[in-house]
């Protein structure tokens, strides 16, 4: 059993980095943390930023992990040395980052908020299928997102906001396929192992 966090894990990440496997976990606290999964070894305190934490995502082909923060506050860090890379801090409440996920194929950042925003990698070459995507469908969500999934069976991602609209978009085409009511309030959603059904 691994303990530190003195409220419970709200998100974690695997990560593969050369032959060390590890972890990324944060909770209601303002601090992300590092583990050594072969041996339990807490690694590093991942500390700066000045609200509670609500997700981290990993991206295992620039070995870069990302924070997010209730405040919309996003935080990349370089996994080598633990070293802080970039804080991006919205310009208002409407601009509050609340979700990410990194898109392996299109080796791109998907953040929402009330829409969904592609940050290019600085050393890639942003296509014109990205491009085009760079802000997909401002007006898809009317609430604020919970979530924002790839599915790499059928290319395409999956924003579910507050208010139970779940939406699907052809990232390729930056445009919306089809949206659908949930019919509650959502907290979190999340794709099976077989990346076909939402949970």
């Amino acid at each position: 059993v691994i303990r530190a966090h003195s409220k419970g894990v709200v998100c974690f990440e695997l990560m593969q980095i050369t032959s060390r496997k590890l972890c990324a976990t944060c909770s209601h606290e303002r601090d992300a943390y590092v583990w050594n999964l072969e041996t339990g070894d807490l690694l590093k305190r991942l500390t700066g930023h000045r609200a509670l934490l609500r997700q981290v995502t990993y991206d295992a082909a620039s070995e870069v992990l990302v924070t997010v923060a209730v405040d919309g506050e996003m935080r990349t860090w370089e996994m080598h040395g633990y070293a802080l890379v970039q804080v991006i801090r919205s310009p208002g409440p409407l601009e509050c980052i609340w979700s990410a996920i990194f898109n392996p194929t299109q080796e791109c950042l998907v953040t929402a908020n009330r829409r969904l925003q592609i940050w290019q990698h600085p050393r890639k070459t942003a296509t014109a299928e990205v491009l085009s995507a760079s802000l997909l469908a401002p007006k898809g969500h009317r609430d604020p997102l919970v979530a924002a999934l790839y599915s790499h069976q059928f290319f395409l991602l999956v924003s579910g906001d507050e208010s139970g609209r779940i939406c699907v978009w052809d990232i390729k085409a930056g445009r919306q396929n089809f949206s659908f009511e949930h019919g509650s309030r959502l907290t979190t959603m999340t794709l099976d192992d077989s990346g076909r059904k939402l949970i």
